[in-house]
């Protein structure tokens, strides 16, 4: 038989543990001015990538938009000053920051196409 919905029991993350492990990983960031990555973050902290990314998908903490704010302009700092590989930098901005190479433009264009002759018979 299911658990009732709304049933959390089995959640090992609380808010209040969620908010402390987010706390960590900003006090990490800070403290290592080298730091370019969430994954290097939260791995020093004995921790896996994809626990940051439960954490992040299921609360809305400002401790993870300010790792993740911090993170990406270092990134970019990075990148511009060649401290960093360019093309390493250019995938990670990305896939993780939603980076793009062009502006992407969605509508309805409906063209139509009219031919006319332009030459004279004779």
């Amino acid at each position: 038989m299911p658990a009732p919905k709304g049933n959390s029991n089995a959640e090992k993350w609380t808010k209040k543990e969620a908010k402390g492990f987010a706390d960590s990983v900003l006090e990490y960031v800070q403290n290592n001015e080298d730091c370019l990555f969430i994954g290097e973050a939260v791995t020093e902290l004995g921790y896996y990538r994809t626990l940051w990314n439960y954490i992040s998908e299921k609360f809305d903490f400002d401790t993870i938009k300010r790792v993740e704010s911090i993170l990406e302009s270092r990134l970019v700092k990075a990148g511009l000053t060649g401290d960093s590989n360019p093309t390493m930098t250019i995938f990670t901005l990305k896939n993780n920051y939603d980076w793009k190479d062009k502006r992407e433009v969605e509508g309805d264009f409906n063209i139509e196409w009219h031919e006319e002759k332009t030459y004279i018979d004779e």
